[in-house]
């Protein structure tokens, strides 16, 4: 295939997009013709996972390529840490503008905000989000935003918009709720971003840029238009199989969570809308998708153009009869959706089923604008760039080796289930644990040095991740054949 260096990249990121939220990844996912009409001009991971399955540690990872045990970036209070380096840096010093336009939520020193030529941030509850509801460094520099370009829709509009996000309905039967709202589509967060998107496209540009389009959806809240709600609802997608209630031979951790965040059965119609509402707001996004291809090929940059989506780590989204997120490591959560696309030196429609990362997505982007590899990284370019090598595993985890949050100490929490629980026990659940998965395309093994139980999982016939296989004898060597992978990787000692 001919090196020919796209002058530009954009960097499509959704925020808590599980994999098989879409229909190229499973039957329980909604239809995303945008998605596919992009894995047609380029290549398609089938097993990409995030290593954190939290928002920030996992863009720390990304846009360093180094793994949350090396940067430190293990709990969301944990942001970009000062001097590292990082692909902003090595973009700018490249010559390319950069740009953010979205969901920061990994950034925090003004110095990092400098490197940035546009910089128009919008949280999940609009513009002014101190993000106090996901712990976010306290006395974080604020950036300037916008900062490079103007809003093109009416800002009070969209805060107007995001009012019910902010009042969101009491949940029924479970610690998650939703809202199907009548605002115009462009005053929500994905609208008001799929116009900014084409306004900055548009532009002249005297220099090749970086984009990150950094969406905050499908992440709770879980709002969305209700005519994406209807159109979601239309496809009567059924809920993925609800697994058995976690008894003693899970780990305790993931009991805990069942406990606090299971619906009830006689909730489950509930639990139904609520996954409607999430899918109907990856309805949103796979427009957006659909017509940043349109200016492309409109404006004639397509063929000129690296496009990258994917997402920071995934959701429950009703497996294990829960929704949202939690300190577990379930491929729901860490199994994530990516697609890469690079007119004249990746082949169209192309799917790759060896193990990738999220961390990989820098240094294969570099390789593609036939920049230097800064050396170091864990990260490294995917296949099938030229020299690039198939992995055998990805791995992830979660934990910061805190002490353990226990289910006496659950059942002394007033109340002990539901979304007031999942709230009040979040500083605990977060840091608790040091937890590590290693992932093949066919089994996963989750281990924590600290104690609790061990899980392993047969993916192939167990996708859903319902029965452990851990402690049953035949499977003994391969466990400790995975032991061994899981603890060079982590460097336990």
């Amino acid at each position: 295939m001919p090196n020919k260096t796209p002058a530009n990249t954009i960097l499509i990121m959704a925020d808590q997009m599980k994999a098989t939220a879409s229909h190229l990844y499973s039957q329980y996912g909604i239809r995303t013709p945008g998605l596919e009409r992009m894995a047609k001009l380029g290549v398609r991971y089938e097993n990409a996972t995030t290593p954190h399955p939290l928002c920030v540690p996992a863009r720390v990872a990304m846009w360093t390529a180094q793994n949350p045990h090396r940067t430190g970036s293990t709990v969301n209070k944990t942001p970009m840490p000062s001097g590292i380096p990082h692909a902003a840096h090595w973009w700018k010093a490249a010559g390319y503008e950069l740009a953010l336009l979205g969901k920061n939520h990994c950034f925090c020193e003004q110095s990092d905000y400098d490197l940035f030529d546009v910089w128009c941030e919008i949280e999940h509850y609009g513009f002014k989000d101190n993000l106090a509801h996901y712990g976010f460094k306290e006395g974080a520099d604020v950036a300037q935003s916008p900062k490079g370009m103007a809003w093109v829709e009416d800002a009070d509009k969209v805060t107007a918009a995001h009012a019910v996000r902010n009042a969101m309905p009491p949940p029924t039967g479970g610690a998650s709720t939703y809202a199907a709202t009548n605002f115009e589509d462009r005053h929500y967060s994905t609208g008001l971003l799929s116009n900014q998107a084409d306004a900055y496209i548009r532009q002249s540009h005297r220099k090749p840029f970086v984009l990150w389009l950094s969406l905050p959806d499908p992440h709770v809240p879980y709002e969305t238009p209700k005519h994406y709600f209807d159109e979601a609802r239309a496809q009567n997608i059924e809920l993925p199989p609800p697994g058995p209630v976690l008894g003693d031979d899970m780990p305790m951790r993931n009991r805990i969570l069942s406990q606090i965040m299971r619906w009830p059965d006689e909730h489950i119609d509930n639990l139904k809308d609520i996954v409607t509402a999430y899918h109907a707001n990856v309805l949103h996004i796979d427009r957006l998708i659909n017509r940043l291809l349109d200016t492309l090929e409109e404006t004639h940059q397509l063929e000129n153009t690296l496009l990258v989506f994917c997402s920071d780590h995934g959701d429950f989204a009703g497996e294990h009869q829960m929704a949202a997120k939690g300190g577990v490591l379930y491929d729901c959560l860490v199994r994530i959706p990516m697609i890469v696309v690079a007119p004249n030196q990746l082949p169209k429609g192309h799917v790759v089923s060896s193990p990738v990362s999220l961390l990989d997505i820098v240094p294969t982007l570099f390789q593609l604008q036939g920049l230097n590899l800064p050396a170091g990284l864990d990260g490294q370019p995917l296949q099938p760039c030229p020299g690039a090598r198939d992995q055998d595993y990805g791995f992830s985890l979660y934990g910061a080796k805190g002490p353990a949050f226990t289910m006496e100490a659950l059942n002394k929490t007033d109340p002990p289930s539901g979304h007031k629980a999942l709230f009040k026990t979040v500083k605990y659940r977060e840091p608790e644990g040091d937890r590590s998965m290693i992932r093949t395309a066919e089994w996963k093994l989750v281990h924590d040095p600290m104690g609790d139980l061990d899980e392993l999982y047969h993916l192939t016939t167990d996708p859903f991740e319902h029965k452990n296989l851990a402690y049953q004898p035949h499977h003994s060597a391969l466990k400790k054949q995975l032991m061994a992978e899981l603890y060079q990787w982590r460097q336990w000692e």
